[in-house]
Parts: C-alpha cells; structure tokens; sequence
C-alpha cells in the first residue's frame, strides 16, 4: 500500500464516492476517513474543501449521497478534537443535504449528520437547536414523507427509511445534551413532540428507534415522560410478531422496572405481570421478560409478599386447569379412534 501513490488512492476514492453502488460509496468514505486519520491538518483540510467543492457543483443524487457518508466517516476516525474546526462546516453541509429532495440524499446525509453529532458530542451542542428545528421542518415536508412518494422513488423511499435516521439523530441530540435538557423548555418540548410523533408511526422500526429516545429521556429528564401513558404504549407492542419491537419494549419496560417498580405495579398491576408470564410460557429464550420479573419481585415483594404468592398459585391452577383440559381431550380423541 505504501507503493501506491497518494494520488492514485484518492481518484480511485473520488470515483467510487460517484458510484450508484451503496457498498463502493459506503467502503469509499471509510477508506477516506481512515486516510485522514492517518494523515496531517493539511490533508484533512484540503479534502474537506474538495467535499465542499463537490456538493456544491454536483447535483447528481448518489454522489451526494457519497459526499455526505465521507463527512461522517472522516469526522468518526479523526476524531472531534482534530476535527473541531471544520465542526460547522460540517454540519452546515450536511444540514443542506439532508433538505435534499431525493431520498438517497437526504437519507444518507442525515444518517452521516449523526454521526458526527455522536463524534463531536458537546461540541455539537451549540447546534442542537438549529438541528431540532430542520428535523421539524423535514417531518413535516411531503419531499421526506414515507409516504409522499412518487412514482419514480417510491422504491426508493422504502428502502431508506428516513424516520428511522430521524430518531437516531433526535437520539444522538437527547445524549448531547444530556442533563441539560432540563434547562430549555423550548428545547426540551421540540425533543418531546417529535419522539411522540414517530413513536406512534406504524412503522415497527421507526418505533424500535423512538422507544432508544425514550430510554435516554428517562435518563435525563424522567418528570418530561408520561410513564402511565408509556406503559399502555409499551404492552400494546409485548405481544408483536416484530422480535425488535417486542425487544425493545422488554428493554424499555425493564428500565422502567429498575426505576421505580412499586410505580409500575400500580400503572401495570398484577396482568401486566400475568402477561410477562404467560410471554415465558410461550417463548422460555426471551431473557429480557426474565430479567424484567425478577427485578420487579425483588423491589416489590417485602412489601406484599402475599400478592406475589396468591398471583403464582393463579398462574398454577391456571396452567395445571389447561393441562387437564387437553388430556382429557387427548383420551376423548383416543376413545373415538377404539369405537
């Protein structure tokens, strides 16, 4: 590799950031960012104004969507310390792509932009609200509406879900700011509507994100979360045929557990615990719905061990009942069979 000429690397680099092909753009922009990990300030500037230069004079879709992936990965390997003064830059170029009207664009520039909001971290809080509100804009326009699509991007458009990059980077936000998300109300509002709104999308996966927003809300601003309304929300998605949403409902659920569980036991009560139960009985590998009993029997049962007794003896019976039930059955069937 040593052999090769630099500029030999780059053009091949240039040429594959162009290309229709995801996986040649994709490999392009981390042999970039790996590039400009290893090279000086020179070099990390002089490829970040040729980006520039290249967003602004192509207009042709997929090499913005190549464009986009190089800002993101040169950003994730060189670091936010190295990298911070082409922070703004950066998210200005990416905010501008991510207005894109064609899907691949605007999906792969605001997946990038999280990204480097990941690798800047409090750096990148002074952008929070410029970014909340492009979020909110981009929600609402038709150009980024799963299901505004035209004939001729409709694929395309299912095969980029851009909600999805949207929780992740309201997700990236909620981390940014951590804490501090207690101190602006304007702030902490935005957040709050639009993690409502893609956490009653019907997408599944949209879903899966909104509920890791959610989680990270508990964390740093647990008085903002309706928890009794998050409850009901929760146990409409234990019992989906989607294993990620289930999962992420166990794993949100068990945090709510750790939390506060005698909370839990009055929103939830006894069949909320009856239904964890009877998601064992149905499927013994889901650890998670293991996990979220235990602690909860842990927390609550010095207080009213009874409570639990009485419940595990109607499990019991219960179950003993339908196992009689179906024997009796079974010898019935065989009965038939012998006449």
């Amino acid at each position: 590799l040593l052999s090769i000429p630099l500029s030999l690397i780059l053009m091949i680099t240039k040429d594959a950031l162009d290309n229709g092909d995801h996986v040649l753009r994709s490999s392009a922009s981390e042999a970039l960012g790996r590039l400009a990990s290893l090279s000086g300030t020179n070099f990390l500037t002089a490829q970040m104004k040729t980006l520039v230069d290249q967003v602004v004079n192509n207009r042709d879709p997929y090499a913005r969507a190549g464009y986009a992936l190089a800002f993101g990965s040169i950003y994730t390997h060189v670091g936010g310390l190295a990298a911070g003064p082409l922070l703004k830059t950066t998210i200005n170029v990416l905010m501008s792509l991510g207005n894109d009207p064609h899907p691949v664009a605007h999906y792969w520039a605001l997946s990038a932009l999280a990204q480097v909001v990941n690798a800047a971290s409090l750096a990148s809080a002074p952008y929070v609200s410029s970014t909340l509100g492009m979020l909110f804009k981009l929600y609402l326009s038709d150009s980024h509406d799963p299901d505004g699509a035209t004939i001729g991007n409709a694929n395309l458009k299912g095969s980029h879900p851009i909600y999805q990059v949207v929780c992740q980077l309201v997700d990236a936000v909620i981390v940014v700011l951590g804490p501090d998300i207690q101190e602006s109300a304007r702030t902490r509002g935005l957040i709050l509507s639009l993690v409502h709104e893609l956490f009653n999308e019907p997408d599944g996966g949209v879903c899966v994100e909104a509920i890791k927003c959610i989680q990270h809300l508990l964390m740093f601003a647990a008085d903002s979360v309706d928890v009794t309304d998050l409850v009901s929300q929760i146990r409409s998605h234990l019992s989906s045929s989607r294993r990620p949403l289930k999962f992420a409902a166990i794993n949100a659920l068990y945090q709510l557990v750790q939390r506060d569980a005698l909370a839990i036991s009055k929103i939830g009560g006894d069949k909320l615990v009856e239904e964890l139960f009877g998601m064992l009985d149905r499927d013994p590998s889901i650890e998670g719905v293991r996990h979220v009993i235990t602690s909860w029997l842990e927390q609550t049962v010095v207080y009213n061990p009874s409570a639990w007794i009485d419940l595990c003896q109607r499990i019991m019976s219960r179950t003993t009942a339908s196992q009689q039930a179906s024997q009796s059955g079974a010898k019935a069937v065989m009965g038939d069979d012998e006449g």
